[in-house]
């Protein structure tokens, strides 16, 4: 596969991020969001990698709205929007941005200092660097401005129609971990918290509204999912949009449940910081080159 189609992977997740970044407001509905970033790769020709994450203050990551759903922005919040882009040739971007709505002055330098936090990381970034160095990067750039991170979130390899293709890039300092080599294409996300101390997420199973299916395992059901998106993740609002010989709505729901217990259907909870502390994230997908890194979002 030729860089091209990852370059136009990169170009369509900027230019609607930044597009819905600038609409986002207090009382818009969660799922107006979301549809509109979906719609919106859609009509550019390419598809959303995975549904829509809206976190909203100590949302961490995994919230995307289920069908019908009713919640609204907050008028005091920050706003997470994490979207991805997949090609027809399997190509993905993977990008995010924290929106602050009616926040203080010291909030708004929360998120300023966590999108300071990607760009250091950013930086130093290039062929041949542990893994491991770029989150002690981003901890230590995260302390310098006062503020904690998240340490089990991080960000990821990309390989084509591989969302998380096996490396984590960590937010804290590790050692012993892989190097990068020239021609990969990464996601870096720092997630930081508000909050002098590092922290964790909890997962909220009673919000599980995207799934994916690793191996549909000879399962009717799984196999008609398994031939719309492969193994990438979904939401119950694709399934009404993309088929109608497949049950929707809770019905569905219980049945993924159900099959993920066999190993059969893989689910993520909404993630939720531990204590409840507001949680900011910028996120690119970059190239990786000899003595740099591109930034393709």
């Amino acid at each position: 596969m030729s860089l091209e189609s990852w370059y136009k992977a990169g170009e369509i997740a900027r230019s609607i991020l930044k597009r819905i970044a600038n609409r986002v407001k207090a009382g818009l509905k969660i799922i107006d969001i979301c549809e509109f970033v979906e719609e919106n790769i859609r009509r550019m020709g390419a598809r959303p990698a995975f549904p829509t994450n809206v976190g909203v203050n100590d949302v961490a990551a995994h919230y995307t709205s289920p069908p019908n759903d009713t919640k609204k922005i907050p008028s005091k919040a920050i706003v997470k929007i994490d979207i991805g882009v997949l090609m027809p040739d399997g190509a993905i971007a993977d990008t995010a941005v924290t929106v602050g709505i009616g926040v203080s002055k010291r909030t708004s330098r929360f998120i300023s200092a966590t999108r300071e936090v990607l760009d250091e990381a950013i930086q130093n970034v290039k062929a041949g660097i542990r893994v491991g160095k770029i989150g002690e990067i981003i901890w230590k750039k995260a302390h310098e401005f006062g503020f904690g991170v998240l340490r089990d979130l991080g960000g990821h390899l990309i390989k084509s129609w591989n969302l998380h293709a096996g490396i984590t890039i960590p937010n804290i300092p590790k050692k012993m971990t892989p190097k990068l080599k020239e021609g990969s294409i990464i996601a870096i996300e720092p997630f930081l918290v508000f909050s002098g101390e590092d922290s964790i997420t909890s997962p909220d199973f009673s919000r599980i509204h995207i799934y994916s299916v690793p191996d549909p395992g000879g399962d009717k059901i799984l196999e008609r999912i398994y031939s719309l998106f492969r193994n990438l993740p979904f939401g119950l609002r694709w399934i009404k949009k993309t088929s109608t010989d497949i049950k929707f709505g809770n019905a569905l729901h219980k049945i993924l449940i159900e099959k993920s217990y066999k190993g059969l259907v893989r689910v993520y909870p909404t993630l939720v910081e531990i204590n409840g502390r507001w949680v900011a994230q910028f996120e690119h997908t970059v190239l990786v080159k000899k003595n740099s890194a591109e930034v393709l979002t």
